[in-house]
């Protein structure tokens, strides 16, 4: 037990370290805490008053209701790692887990418990209080049903700590990560329009749905289940049916477990999960197409990315995205109106931003930054090769736009687009510098947490610098559609040059800053990138 208390103080400690040691990742834990609070206490108090409702009016489906609701969050965070690359809860590193003179099942039940205090498992506390209260009312009621419904949230804590480490174990095989990244970001995209079809299909066919999972109880052998169903049966005063199903819990736990932890040693044994793949010898050319330092970086930088799986997922999603946003703007109306037109606009011109500009270099970071070129020649370059890579996306965009918008409003529209893009580029850039996330590569834990933090926390700080690019645009923005709220469409030859211009002045003078930021941070980044730092 001693040493079980210690690994959990040991994994505690290098936690809040690694908070305290990356500001980035403190200040967007500050940020997401309040916004986290209130979903959490709003879950929660949907999740207490539909279960009561339930509870009185039709507490036999208590128990299958409850069970699919369970499966399905079980479910979604064994794949969370796969479609979105960001896991509830921080995989462990094999490799030095198995250096303690432990059992590795002892380590990783220690390394569950840490994950308790992860701040994504923490936000689901409400809720379980909430479901407890819902089931067991006050008093002893309210804590047997509180004890089953943690050992569901236990076994999910579980499960995706066995879920980072497959994924861990099949990505060290580069044949086997570019393949799971093809096939898990369109996943991730058809799985996200199920809200949209569920949305669609109208109340009558939820309830429908609602009394077909009541009647059948599909999930009653789930093992997410098994927790919650121990927990309805403790509140309707069932003792025998409360222990077996909480027994089936305790064992569910155990045996996953049991295999991270064979998992995790035959990752330390560096053992295949499957029969190595043959690879064919790589064909390589030294010749340049591009002139210039510039278009050798650019070149260099569209080879390597077209090597990137993730790259062609990315570039079939940018085909299909605006479709799909362009159906929910223009919905019931079968043009776009301009608030929508400018909204869209918008939309499109920010997605520059969260690029990881340096991010993808990984170790080919200090090489790059060794080449005699001028630090605004590499930034220049990046942003080329991140407007070529986007141009289907755009074209498809330009001809979604113009079949349902006006074509008087497209002027300023794509002024819109052009003018934040720039801003946006050019932000990107210096978030790049001051705050290096290294993206993992092939054969590394594709959902650890780099130097830097990842996934969450990167995803906060992108969003409070988004306002800053709306407000640096604004300006422009206003000059591209004063014409249109003046009804005076000749200001048009006046306004947009002065607006293109101007967002590509802003664009070079950030970077010329983020160029002389780099000049001073080299070090820093090249320590970051390498996780060093």
């Amino acid at each position: 037990m001693d040493r079980l208390i210690a690994l959990v103080l040991l994994r505690l400690r290098l936690g809040l370290r690694s908070y305290l040691r990356a500001r980035e990742s403190l200040v967007a834990l500050l940020l997401a805490l309040p916004g986290t609070l209130i979903f959490s206490g709003l879950v929660a108090a949907a999740l207490y008053v539909g279960v009561r409702a339930v509870a009185a009016s039709q507490p036999e489906s208590l128990a299958p209701l409850l069970s699919a609701a369970a499966t399905l969050v079980g479910v979604m965070a064994l794949l969370s790692p796969l479609l979105s690359g960001v896991a509830l809860v921080e995989t462990p590193d094999a490799a030095r887990l198995a250096h303690f003179p432990v059992s590795l099942r002892v380590v990783m039940l220690a390394t569950m418990v840490a994950n308790l205090a992860q701040p994504a498992v923490l936000a689901q506390l409400l809720p379980v209080i909430a479901l407890a209260l819902a089931l067991g009312g006050a008093g002893l009621g309210a804590v047997a049903a509180g004890v089953g419904v943690l050992l569901s949230l236990l076994l999910v804590v579980a499960v995706g700590q066995a879920a980072g480490l497959v994924l861990y174990a099949l990505a060290r095989n580069r044949r086997l990560h570019d393949l799971l990244l093809l096939i898990g970001l369109p996943l991730g995209f058809v799985l996200g329009l199920l809200p949209f079809l569920l949305l669609g299909i109208g109340p009558g066919s939820l309830q429908r749905i609602f009394r077909l999972l009541a009647e059948r109880d599909p999930c009653a052998f789930s093992p997410f289940a098994w927790g919650v169903r121990a927990a309805v049966a403790a509140a309707h005063g069932h003792a025998l049916p409360a222990m077996l199903n909480a027994g089936l819990a305790l064992l569910a736990i155990a045996a996953t477990l049991g295999l991270s932890a064979a998992l995790a040693k035959r990752i330390h044994r560096s053992e295949p999960l499957l029969a190595s793949w043959t690879t064919r010898p790589a064909r390589t050319r030294c010749r340049s197409w591009l002139p210039g330092s510039v278009g050798a970086l650019v070149e260099k930088d569209l080879r390597t990315a077209w090597r990137d799986p993730g790259l062609k997922a990315t570039l079939l999603l940018g085909l299909v995205g605006p479709f799909l946003l362009l159906f929910l703007f223009s919905r019931g109306s079968a043009t776009l109106e301009p608030s929508l037109l400018l909204l869209f606009s918008l939309f499109v011109g920010q997605s520059p931003f969260g690029s990881n500009a340096f991010g993808h270099e990984r170790r080919g970071i200090q090489l790059l930054l060794a080449f005699p070129v001028a630090r605004w020649k590499l930034l220049a370059a990046k942003n080329v090769v991140q407007l070529l890579l986007r141009l289907p996306a755009l074209a498809v965009l330009a001809l979604a736009a113009g079949l349902l918008a006006p074509w008087r409003l497209l002027p300023a529209a794509a002024t819109t687009v052009v003018a934040v893009w720039a801003i946006a580029a050019g932000v990107d850039n210096l978030h790049s510098v001051l705050f290096p996330i290294a993206a993992p590569a092939p054969g590394q834990n594709p959902t650890a947490r780099t130097s830097g933090g990842r996934g969450m926390g990167a995803a906060l700080l992108a969003a409070a610098c988004l306002p800053l690019i709306w407000l640096a645009a604004a300006p422009f923005v206003f000059l591209a559609w004063l014409p249109y709220w003046l009804e005076m469409p000749q200001v048009w030859l006046i306004s947009i040059p002065i607006a293109v211009v101007g967002a590509l002045a802003v664009h070079a003078l950030l970077v010329a800053a983020t160029a002389r930021a780099l000049s001073r941070r080299e070090p820093h980044v090249v320590a970051r990138l390498l996780g060093d730092a």
